[in-house]
């Protein structure tokens, strides 16, 4: 019982690390160039088109987000959001919950993997690399 314990300790603690390298990316450091812009403005519309008249936009974009992380790349969800920020910088920006959704997505993908999905986002997103990726250094 106290393994099991601490496995949904575990757990919560690097999805709580992923949602907080989640916010630090939709906040612009992040540039991905390996998918067209296009796509990625597509995406974006299309997301914002979907939840416009919705009662609760934020709680629709984390849908959204959910299901575009199901079937992509969490780097190209980033993008995406981060392209939706600029469209509806009023909604878009208290991400708090697209940031859950997204996590939770990636890590539902492969459960047991869930290590590399955090050693992943941690290298990859990590907010000193970010830093020194926008600065050159």
């Amino acid at each position: 019982m106290g393994k099991v314990s601490i496995s949904k300790k575990i757990i919560f603690g690097l999805l709580f690390l992923i949602f907080f390298e989640v916010i630090i990316l939709s906040q612009g450091y992040f540039e991905n160039k390996r998918y067209s812009a296009h796509s990625i403005e597509k995406n974006a519309t299309k997301i914002y088109t979907k939840c416009y008249e919705s009662e609760s936009r934020e709680q629709c974009y984390a849908r959204e987000f959910y299901e575009l992380t199901k079937k992509s790349p969490v780097d190209y969800s980033i993008s995406v959001l981060d392209f939706l920020q600029e469209i509806d910088p009023r909604y878009a920006i208290g991400c708090h919950f697209v940031a859950h959704k997204i996590s939770q997505a990636e890590v539902e993908k492969n459960p047991d993997g869930w290590e590399d999905v955090l050693r992943k986002v941690f290298y990859d997103y990590h907010p000193a690399r970010l830093l020194a990726r926008q600065y050159h250094l």
